[in-house]
């Protein structure tokens, strides 16, 4: 991944592995922006956004944007992530739409909740989801709202693994409380550990400025 961030740099959008494609001779594909020349990479694919990327994945995905020049780069996207720590959940429960909102943190690419282990949210974990967050830039000077958000689409799936789980509660006491006492063994417990198992996730930015015009 890292390879593909220095060679497309910002116009690289999104990154899929091998297992969320239908052709696992590729170990990856890169979707870059549109009018980009794509680069001969080995064991990777690549699409501009304009092409149909979307076949060559083993599952749907949300259509494309309408205003595409409004994509945040695959790095940008992990950026905000980093700053921003907290965001809306949205799944099905027992067929009813259902919307909450979390702290959270980003380990190794990962995005991580944490919650007590009783809760009605709980009966989303091993469904399908979305994940927004959104960082405010204010109301714009024509009444419009200026922001960036992030996308994401996935499975929420809990983890036990103790070494995991302690290197994410660490992660949130240090990136979000560092005021909190210290990790304690009692927290593998009381505490349930998650994450949204990526299936897609996408970035935008709306930035309406004097003269912009858009």
């Amino acid at each position: 991944m890292e390879r593909l961030e220095e060679i497309y740099g910002e116009d690289l959008l999104m990154i899929f592995k091998d297992d969320q494609l239908k052709d696992h001779s590729y170990k990856m594909m890169a979707v870059i922006r549109s009018g980009v020349r794509k680069k001969d990479i080995e064991d990777t694919i690549t699409f501009n956004y304009d092409e149909n990327f979307e076949d060559a994945l083993s599952y749907k995905v949300p259509p494309k944007t309408r205003k595409p020049y409004k994509l945040l780069s695959y790095t940008r996207i992990y950026e905000i992530l980093e700053r921003v720590t907290f965001g809306a959940i949205g799944c099905l429960i027992d067929d009813m739409p259902y919307t909450y909102t979390m702290n959270y943190v980003v380990l190794d690419g990962h995005i991580y909740f944490h919650t007590g282990r009783k809760g009605y949210k709980l009966l989303g974990l091993d469904q399908k989801a979305s994940f927004n967050v959104v960082e405010d830039l204010g109301i714009a000077y024509n009444g419009t709202h200026n922001f960036r958000s992030v996308q994401v689409y996935g499975t929420l799936k809990a983890t036990e693994d103790h070494d995991l789980k302690k290197r994410i509660l660490q992660k949130y006491i240090d990136h979000l409380n560092p005021a909190h006492p210290k990790y304690v063994e009692s927290m593998q417990e009381s505490t349930l550990v998650y994450e949204i198992e990526t299936d897609y996730i996408i970035g935008k930015e709306h930035l309406f400025l004097p003269g912009d015009g858009k």
